[in-house]
């Protein structure tokens, strides 16, 4: 079925004959959010997600036009993320001023205790005034400039190093994920100390941390969320790591395994033809090995 004819027919369920001469100014977003979604959920309903989307975007997008201005900022984000890379036509590094941050929508959930939505105004390399909506983790601990880390654990096996991965489900985009173990670091933590924390509340592995990478941004045109990678070694021989047990919290549900390094380009291809979603930093490490094969 189109999905005119599920709007069509959820309009005519609710007895909506006519949006025309400002019905639909009356209706306010919510109305047209819930539409939206409910036609969705028809046109493919096993995905679930659809009506907790719907609720989350309908209480954030309460004013008449705050939904047609929050699609108008996503369009006009991506248009510049695509077009715009780095530099202006002078050749000039974008350099913006932040004026202030504000929250992005009125009556957010008061349960929203992990991330909320920022409106930022800042001024262009022109002196133009603009605004910009992002998502804002608020788990960061105080004077500390990161959120988490994530963690690079290689296992040294007779057959030859591998590399430790996750399946875990992410509700966001509603699949299984390959990840590397990672964490949100806690108030006084270390990323180092963090890192091996984690690892063994997510794996059972007890390891020692070696290397801590520069701090990265998961999705600057989106977040602020950002991390360390931390290499950690685990010694297989120690009997701690002969049987690992996972501490995992009762919202945690998490597989580990592990890949071959030597293969975990063509493995994670593998994943994802059988339908799994790969994590970037699961990506970008396996790109990295296979150009340095190439580079060799």
């Amino acid at each position: 079925m189109p999905f005119f004819a599920c709007v069509q027919e959820v309009l005519k369920e609710h007895d909506v004959q006519d949006l025309r001469g400002g019905v639909a100014a009356k209706m306010g977003a919510g109305f047209f959010v819930r539409l939206w979604l409910a036609s969705g959920h028809r046109l493919v309903p096993k995905r679930g997600p659809w009506e907790v989307l719907g609720a989350t975007l309908t209480i954030r997008c309460s004013r008449p036009s705050g939904f047609q201005q929050f699609a108008l900022q996503i369009i006009i984000q991506v248009a510049i993320a695509c077009s715009n890379q780095g530099r202006d036509s002078a050749g000039r590094t974008h350099r913006r001023q932040v004026i202030q941050n504000e929250a992005s929508f009125e009556g957010a959930p008061a349960e929203a205790r992990w991330v909320r939505l920022i409106k930022s105004t800042y001024t262009d390399p022109e002196g133009v005034t603009r605004t910009w909506e992002s998502a804002e983790r608020q788990t960061r601990p105080k004077n500390c400039p990161i959120d988490g880390v994530g963690i690079v654990t290689i296992l040294s096996k007779p057959s030859g190093p591998e590399l430790l991965l996750q399946k875990q489900y992410r509700p966001p985009i509603d699949m299984v994920v390959i990840e590397v173990p990672a964490g949100l670091i806690d108030e006084g933590e270390t990323p180092e100390e963090c890192a091996v924390r984690e690892l063994k509340e997510e794996t059972g592995y007890v390891g020692v941390a070696e290397e801590r990478s520069p701090i990265m941004y998961n999705d600057p045109g989106f977040c602020n969320t950002n991390l360390n990678m931390i290499h950690v070694r685990v010694d297989m021989t120690l009997p701690e790591n002969q049987n690992p047990q996972p501490q995992l919290e009762e919202n945690e549900f998490i597989e580990c395994f592990s890949i071959p390094l030597a293969t975990l380009y063509e493995e994670l291809k593998r994943l994802e033809a059988e339908g799994y979603a790969i994590d970037a930093r699961v990506g970008t490490l396996a790109e990295g090995i296979e150009f340095g094969k190439k580079l060799g």
